[in-house]
């Protein structure tokens, strides 16, 4: 968790995630970056606050080799003491919601 005030930075398969909080506008807002040579599909940005709140994530995006992706988020009405952000990146083949919608026949 870093403070309100304070940038985050991470990497993280082949995403630099640069992303700062802003007072005037209760937005969070930065950058999504590929530092790889191939495209990455559907990178996706969810920050958790320090209340308990998430928010995102963004709609997911392809970055192809080198390109940079501006993001934000609102936090309107949010307060908080620290936050911390990740980035989410979905592979090819991989869907979401498939476990778990099975029904039970017994």
């Amino acid at each position: 968790m870093v403070e309100p005030d304070e940038t985050y930075e991470e990497v993280r398969k082949g995403v630099r995630l640069t992303l700062s909080y802003n007072h005037e506008s209760s937005t969070f807002g930065g950058k999504i970056e590929n530092t790889t040579k191939e495209a990455l599909p559907q990178i996706s940005v969810g920050v958790q606050l320090s209340n308990g709140t998430k928010l995102g994530p963004t709609t997911p995006v392809t970055l192809d080799a080198g390109e940079v992706h501006s993001v934000e988020l609102n936090a309107d009405g949010e307060s908080f003491e620290s936050w911390s952000a990740h980035s989410t990146l979905r592979s090819d083949g991989h869907r979401h919601g498939e476990d778990g919608e099975h029904e039970d026949h017994h």
